[in-house]
């Protein structure tokens, strides 16, 4: 399994967690239009200003993410949430009762919310066995890495 995502469109949803992964390079004007001013005026002042641009798209697609996955999360407009993203921390302070974890890889942004403790991390991809992913992944994780394959989960479990 090798390949590349449309990182844009990635997102896990369990009873207590949202996650997103999205590909800064994939930012578009519509979403920069419409996330841009639902931040505070210092953070966009800060931002515009930053001398690093990929700092400073990270701390924008940071909170544009957490502004979606505590919308999703909490049933609340994405505009409702007080927010701080570091991403040199990896941490996100908002006004609601959510962990949340923000996390950068390269021109890669992850977030994910839950109601316990949460850590994530971002690490690239290289291509492995199936065997070496029975192994090591759970049925989940597998299920999700053949959702972007030709191939079904359970077609490969009963040819192993």
């Amino acid at each position: 399994m090798q390949g590349r995502c449309n990182c844009q469109n990635v997102q896990i949803t369990g009873d207590s967690l949202v996650y997103r992964i999205f590909d800064i390079n994939e930012m578009t004007e519509e979403l920069a239009s419409h996330y841009f001013p639902l931040m505070s005026e210092g953070r966009r002042v800060k931002i515009l200003g930053s001398a690093d641009k990929l700092r400073a798209a990270r701390c924008f697609v940071g909170d544009m993410l957490a502004r979606q996955c505590l919308a999703e999360f909490c049933d609340a407009p994405e505009f409702s949430f007080s927010l701080l993203v570091n991403p040199d921390s990896k941490s996100v302070v908002s006004n609601f009762d959510a962990e949340i974890c923000v996390v950068t890889e390269g021109s890669f942004v992850a977030c994910a919310v839950s109601d316990k403790p949460i850590g994530i991390s971002l690490a690239q991809a290289e291509a492995f066995s199936f065997d070496e992913a029975q192994r090591l992944l759970s049925d989940t994780e597998m299920r999700y890495l053949f959702s972007f394959s030709k191939y079904s989960f359970s077609e490969n479990v009963s040819s192993a």
